[in-house]
């Protein structure tokens, strides 16, 4: 799958760098889907809501992680812009993986 340092940047994209790597969920599909990565382990995914009551945001949500018993809140929600949404779901990330005791920063291979 190709990885993105990044997920999308527009000029309106406002928010901090990516600490982590993206790739789309659906590549070349033409989806606004990208799926977070910590060298092999995928923590959540961001997706551009372009229809109903949240239409034009970006959706973030942490996703099931080996390891991962006791739950952090918020695990999703919403934001404008791609970066923002990515930087509240690689905080959630980091909160889930130090209350679990997991360690981050990873490599590609296991």
């Amino acid at each position: 799958m190709p990885m993105s340092p990044q997920p999308p940047k527009t000029a309106t994209d406002e928010g901090p760098p990516p600490r982590y790597k993206w790739s789309e969920t659906w590549p070349g599909e033409g989806h606004k889907d990208y799926a977070g990565r910590d060298g092999h382990r995928v923590f959540g995914r961001i997706i551009y809501q372009d229809s109903g009551a949240t239409k034009g945001q970006w959706r973030w949500a942490l996703g099931h992680i080996d390891g991962v018993k006791l739950p952090v809140m918020p695990h999703n929600g919403y934001e404008k812009t791609a970066r923002l949404a990515a930087a509240k779901l690689e905080d959630c990330y980091e909160r889930a993986a130090r209350l679990n005791g997991l360690e981050i920063g990873l490599t590609e291979a296991p």
